[in-house]
């Protein structure tokens, strides 16, 4: 077999583009130097989509490598053998390659995809072998282990961590054999086997290598740590035994290691990451490769409180800090005999988050959390005397809802909170006290399938999170954790207001961490696996040019958090070494820490020690009750699932006559100035802006306490329109200068953030955006506010051309309705236009339906009924676009849609099939069938469609469908809950609407008569809002802001639009 083949193998493509530009003199970037320039071009293209436009980030990332424009064009077209003379020295690593393919051919005991870099692998192994030898003449007493039995204890590891790397690589390659016919054998096995000789073949392995001389490099890379870091901690192990069997294993002599699991964390400083260690004798031992000094001090605090409070003493664990590393007693999971003892296990945890609380903490997921009986304990510490970066731009510093969580106790991590993290899946919960094993994971991971056979794949699978110990149960059966919220509450009580009363002797204690390292978080450490999972795809192992430019999505979150951009460097380099960047501080510093050795001095604005003392000296009462209030809205969220609510929650007094309408209206202003009073009172405020802080939707099903966000549904614009119209109707300046904070808010929100929109209907996208601020350009007399409306419009045509959504709620339905009334204002030929390509978009996605068409509108459903979701408001906006327009086509479509819609209705319940719910009975059409009846759905929505569509369409049916819906409302429509969108308010707007339109016999008695009875019940029950248990929300549909809105429109309905069909702003 002939090995020399190897020595031909070149590296350059594996150079980095900062390696690259070492010593780039600045003539280099002359086109008068040859260079492919077409290829430079096309890659720099490409390569500036990773910075979506932004010139400023794309200047600043070259600034960071010292190379000019005209460098880096060079750098991306320069030939292969120029690089080689250019940098000889950077190729170094090739003569590891060549002598490690020249001493150990191909073919090894190594199995399948491990025969192409199986040399390495024996080097590697051969290296370490003779490192052990050294360490063990060294240690001349008696070693924790045997020698001979460490390279089976080892390699599983490696094995793992190379898979990573070249599986995704090595199947794409398997996949092309056997595409190609290059593969031989009877069976997909055989075939499989002819592909794994192929790579003991020198010149086919060469050549495969030569293709990724990325993939080579980092298994070189992955195995030089693996040596490193095996020898490491050996080293230290014997180093410190003696100290390890007298401290943490002082009764029972630990015997010789028989078990090594690294991979308890995440991997840093070149692949290095907590490992527990298991010896004969059943002893456990947790190696941690990272200071160890906060995890004690922390224990001595814990000791401390026991002493000093009468707290339920906190279990303190053993470990033992050597500066650089540590050792760590291993904590078992314990199941509780009693539930005394799981009440006991909640108020511990209570007070858990009272104390960290105090020490600004954060991190502290499910894994960072074992239950051990009665006793919650925490096993990294690493997180604590969190300060916050000197950002004065960044929008969690800027925006006050958000400082407001970041300040609270939802920081911590502990408490439960449902995040989104992919727009394709359920919201996941990874907190201390949730965290749940059997959810499944936010990102598809990658698996092999057909493994050992030529068909073998690599599929991406929603994978589940990660085991953990977090949750205590009773004798082995899981708890609910809302049973013992009160416990929880107790607990942070108890300790938070010993806390309060010790502050004086608290103060040396906290000295006592001053210079103890602690690990800063400032990404999500999910965005670094991410990109370092993908960083392993093919595509970008040919060439690092490539996986560098996938590393540029670093810059995307700058926008948002300009102090990130400075991190940048270090974690590409972290990330080139296959880990997890790493940064860290001390409470007494303002510098931070990079993995590279280097530090960024004043990157924080105050020190961590000086936060946590100056929260100290901020614990109050008024303090405790709003982390309080926090706590419990975190723990609801667990409660709240989305839900149909299918008979009235609470009976509406009745009022027979209401005489004085001057004192009915005096009635409805006091309630929404009530409702203004307590939304001024929960805002969380700066200067000129506003927010508030509310459970939110995650996702379909889940809520989690967030700052309310930039849809008019149940977010800023929602409540401001509510405050503005407030301010106006009662010349209270205070409500209107609220309205304007919050509007502040969601401009300067929306600046760094507009790339999330990705919506263009009325109530969750664009439209309810442009909606909201054509109504408050005009109420308020500013014109800005107008052509910021108009400047989003010129957003719109791409938005428009990608919409999936349709419907009113976030759908160009809705982005027309909101259009028309902007329309009204302004006249501006661009907003016409942007309405007509709405309603192309429309006309081209309709289905046909056995009668009329409808549109597909929410996943997984046929077209459906309705104003929010449905044909009802589709239709209702085709024709006003056809008012608009003059185009008949939309008129018939209108018509084609409630023709759709009329198919859905059922005599015998009076109302309009909701086709979200549809039961399982094939027999009658019927059985188990959902009937809305709210805006969104059902016979007051569709109503209101129909009565907004009676001076517009010619169709005698129309008003049959609305005396109907009329009825149906009246008899069914209350008493589910108090809100605008789905509840009393909404469905009585309704009611008022019609009767004003219509002239109806009753006049507005009946309307009266049923506000004053909704007023009598939240006076009996306070506000019901449309979220499950009746939480309290803050919103436009759900909420407060819209409860308040519907008492506006019932006091003043000529000087208060309806919100609920889009109507403009009343021009002054």
């Amino acid at each position: 077999m002939d090995l020399s083949v190897f020595q031909g193998f070149k590296g350059e493509r594996a150079l980095t583009l900062s390696e690259r530009s070492l010593a780039l003199s600045q003539e280099k970037g002359s086109s008068a130097l040859p260079m492919n320039a077409e290829f430079s071009d096309r890659r720099r293209q490409r390569w500036q989509t990773e910075f979506r436009g932004n010139t400023a980030f794309f200047q600043q990332h070259l600034a960071q490598i010292g190379i000019t424009e005209s460098q880096f064009r060079y750098l991306l077209g320069e030939f292969p053998e120029n690089l080689r003379k250019r940098h000889p020295e950077l190729l170094a690593w090739e003569t590891q390659i060549q002598t490690a393919f020249a001493q150990f051919p191909p073919q090894s005991q190594e199995s399948g995809f491990f025969s192409a870099i199986a040399p390495l692998i024996e080097q590697g192994k051969t290296r370490l072998s003779q490192q052990l030898s050294a360490l063990a003449a060294q240690h001349s007493t008696a070693l924790p282990f045997e020698i001979e039995s460490l390279e089976r204890l080892l390699l599983p590891a490696l094995s793992e961590r190379l898979q990573e790397i070249f599986n995704p690589t090595f199947v794409l390659e398997l996949n092309v054999a056997r595409l190609q016919d290059r593969l031989s054998g009877d069976t997909p096995s055989d075939r499989f086997q002819s592909f794994v000789q192929h790579l003991q073949d020198p010149e086919f392995c060469l050549s495969l290598l030569q293709e990724y001389p990325v993939l080579v490099r980092q298994c070189a890379i992955a195995i030089d740590c693996w040596v490193e870091g095996s020898q490491e901690l050996l080293q230290r192990l014997c180093t410190d035994w003696d100290l390890i069997c007298a401290q943490l294993s002082p009764q029972t002599e630990p015997g010789i290691l028989v078990h090594i699991h690294p991979g308890a964390g995440d991997r840093h400083h070149r692949g290095r990451s907590v490992t527990l260690l298991q010896f004969s004798s059943g002893f456990r031992l947790v190696y941690k490769p990272k200071p160890l000094a906060v995890d004690l001090h922390f224990q001595e605090l814990l000791a401390w409180i026991n002493q000093n409070s009468n707290f339920l003493p906190f279990s303190c664990w053993q470990g033992i800090d050597r500066g650089e590393y540590g050792w760590m007693e291993f904590i078992a999971p314990q199941t509780c005999q009693t539930p005394a003892e799981i009440e006991r296990f909640y108020q511990r945890l209570g007070g858990y988050l009272a104390l960290l609380y105090l020490l600004a903490g954060t991190d502290f997921h499910a894994e960072n959390l074992i239950a051990v009986g009665e006793q919650p304990i925490l096993i990294d510490l690493e997180s604590l005397f969190q300060p916050y970066p000197d950002a004065s731009e960044d929008l969690n510093t800027v925006l006050p809802a958000r400082r407001q969580i970041a300040q609270s106790v939802l920081r911590i991590g502990l408490l439960p909170r449902r995040l989104l993290l992919n727009r394709q899946h359920e919201a996941v919960d990874a907190s201390g006290m949730g965290g749940d094993s059997q959810q499944l994971a936010a990102d598809r991971i990658p698996h092999l399938a057909a493994i050992g056979t030529d068909t073998m794949r690599v599929v991406r699978q929603p994978g589940r999170l990660r085991e953990t110990h977090n949750q205590p149960s009773l004798n082995d059966r899981p708890i609910q954790i809302l049973d013992y919220r009160e416990a929880i509450a107790c607990g942070f009580s108890a300790l938070y207001r010993f806390i309060l009363k010790s502050r004086d002797r608290l103060e040396p204690l906290l000295e006592s961490f001053a210079s103890d390292p602690i690990r800063i978080f400032l990404r999500e450490t999910r965005t670094y696996s991410l990109l370092l999972r993908e960083s392993f795809h093919p595509d970008v192992l040919r060439d690092a040019l490539e996986r560098d430019r996938l590393f540029n999505k670093l810059w995307v979150d700058v926008k948002n958090h300009p102090y990130l951009a400075q991190l940048i460097p270090a974690e590409r380099e972290a990330l080139w070494l296959g880990d997890i960047p790493k940064f860290t501080t001390r409470p007494n510093s303002r510098h931070l820490a990079l993995n590279n050795a280097e530090s960024l001095t004043h990157f924080f604005s105050q020190t961590g020690l000086e936060l946590v003392q100056h929260r100290l000296q901020c614990f109050s009462e008024d303090d405790l009750q709003q982390q309080l209030q926090f706590i419990d809205s975190a723990l609801t969220t667990l409660a709240m699932v989305a839900e149909v609510k299918t008979a009235p929650a609470y009976a509406i007094p009745k009022f027979s006559t209401v005489s004085d309408e001057a004192s009915a209206i005096a009635s409805y202003l006091q309630a929404a100035c009530e409702i203004g009073d307590r939304l001024e009172g929960l805002a969380a405020r700066d200067r000129q802006l506003a927010g508030w802080v509310a459970p939110v939707l995650t996702d379909a099903r889940h809520w989690a306490v967030s700052p309310l966000g930039w849809d008019l549904f149940e977010g800023l614009p929602g409540i401001a329109l509510f405050l503005a119209y407030l301010g106006e109707i009662t010349q209270e300046q205070r409500y209107t200068t609220l309205a304007q904070a919050a509007i502040a808010s969601l401009l300067y929100q929306i600046r760094s953030e507009d790339y999330l929109i990705a919506s263009i209907g009325a109530f969750s996208g664009w439209g309810g955006l442009i909606y909201s601020l054509t109504h408050l350009g005009i109420l308020w007399q500013q014109p800005h506010l107008l052509e910021q409306a108009l400047a989003w419009v010129e957003l719109l045509p791409e938005r428009i051309a990608q919409d999936r959504q349709f419907d009113i709620m976030g759908g160009a339905a809705g982005c027309i309705g909101a259009l028309v009334a902007l329309g009204e204002c302004v006249g501006a030929s661009n907003v016409r236009a942007a309405a007509i390509q709405c309603g192309d978009r429309l006309l081209q996605n309709a289905q046909t339906m056995p009668q009329g068409m409808g549109w597909i509108t929410l996943p997984q459903c046929p077209p459906l009924s309705g104003f929010s979701h449905g044909a009802a408001g589709i239709a209702w906006a085709l024709l006003k676009l056809a008012h608009l327009s003059g185009e008949a086509r939309f008129q018939e479509a209108a018509g084609a849609a409630i023709a759709y819609e009329r198919s859905l209705f059922s005599i015998r319940a009076q109302n309009w099939l909701d086709l979200r719910h549809r039961g399982d009975s094939g027999t009658d059409r019927y059985a188990n069938r959902a009937f809305g009846m709210g805006w969104s759905h059902g016979a007051p929505g569709i109503g209101l469609g129909r009565l907004h569509s009676l001076k517009l369409m010619d169709d005698p049916d129309l008003r049959v469908e609305l005396d109907l819906a009329l009825e149906t409302t009246t008899r069914h429509g209350f008493g589910y809950n108090h809100s605008l969108g789905n509840g009393d308010l909404g469905n009585l707007e309704f009611l008022d609407s019609a009767q004003q339109q219509l002239s109806l016999p009753q006049g507005r008695s009946q309307v009266h008569q049923m506000a004053m009875g909704i007023l009598a019940s939240i006076q009996q029950q306070g506000w019901v809002c449309d979220l499950p248990l009746g939480v309290e929300s803050l919103g436009l549909m759900t909420g407060l802001a819209g409860i308040g809105y519907g008492f506006l429109r019932l006091a003043k309905p000529d000087r208060v639009p309806s919100l609920l069909v889009l109507a403009p702003p009343p021009l002054r």
